[in-house]
């Protein structure tokens, strides 16, 4: 399969925004798709990657979700990637996940300001 590079056509996509996360931190490669839920197979997922040794692994995020809660999808699942599948959800990917988090929340600032009200107590 040939895959192309698209660049987003969204000025504050969140998606780029984990994904620059993520290869910031951490850079193992990956790819990523929509989908459906079709089946029961994955019914009460919001997505889950694929790992198949020695090929790349699949990030699956099923797209009927609120894109909210497939950005935190993504960036779960992105966790995974970092991490590898022996890790499941201990404390080294809870250390990825919040690598990630903290450096998207690091760009966002970066890039669009802090949000008023933000961190004001």
């Amino acid at each position: 399969m040939s895959m192309v590079a698209f660049i987003s056509p969204f000025v504050n996509d969140p998606f780029a925004l984990v994904c620059q996360a993520y290869k910031n931190l951490y850079d193992k490669p990956f790819t990523a798709f929509f989908d459906q839920h079709e089946d029961d197979d994955h019914k009460e997922e919001y997505g889950f990657t694929h790992f198949v040794e020695g090929e790349i692994p699949q990030i699956v995020i099923f797209a009927e979700h609120s894109i909210n809660v497939c950005v935190e999808t993504f960036a779960h699942e992105l966790a995974h990637v970092a991490v590898g599948v022996e890790h499941e959800h201990d404390e080294i990917w809870n250390a990825a996940f919040d690598a990630i988090f903290t450096e998207y929340n690091r760009l966002g600032e970066e890039l669009y300001g802090k949000e008023e009200g933000a961190g004001d107590e």
